[in-house]
């Protein structure tokens, strides 16, 4: 069986959410969101992940699209309406518990104008970014 993300894009101010991650050997950016789990439908995981990640009140508007990446993997993509709230991870987010000084997640409000300078994965949330938001290189 194949692995399911939900993952939302929530647009305030000219910002879009990222999600910062920062491992011993890497840094790279994504969209909120996470695995589905066992009896979980994307838009449910969308929500959920959303409120995990960020801690942001969101509202859910509609599913853009679905990507497979090249592992294979599905990411359903979601826009979301931000409501309130400043992003940080929730206390009891499984990324608290595995954060250390070798694996950092930090959610934060990126300019939009950076996208195209941003390390995105999966690779294919980025192609899909810069022609929804219709970003320039």
């Amino acid at each position: 069986m194949k692995t399911e993300r939900a993952r939302a894009i929530i647009l305030h101010n000219d910002k879009i959410l990222m999600i910062q991650r920062l491992r011993t050997d890497s840094e790279y950016y994504v969209l909120p969101g996470g695995k589905l789990e066992e009896g979980e439908s994307p838009e449910i995981t969308v929500m959920r992940e959303v409120k995990e990640e960020t801690s942001l009140n969101t509202k859910f508007i509609k599913k853009l699209d679905s990507l497979i990446d090249k592992d294979g993997t599905i990411h359903h993509i979601y826009l979301c309406e931000y409501i309130s709230g400043v992003p940080k991870l929730t206390v009891d987010s499984p990324e608290v518990a595995e954060a250390s000084d070798g694996n950092i997640y930090t959610p934060m409000w990126t300019d939009i104008e950076t996208i195209p300078n941003l390390q995105i994965w999966p690779a294919e949330a980025k192609t899909f970014l810069l022609n929804y938001l219709k970003v320039k290189i």
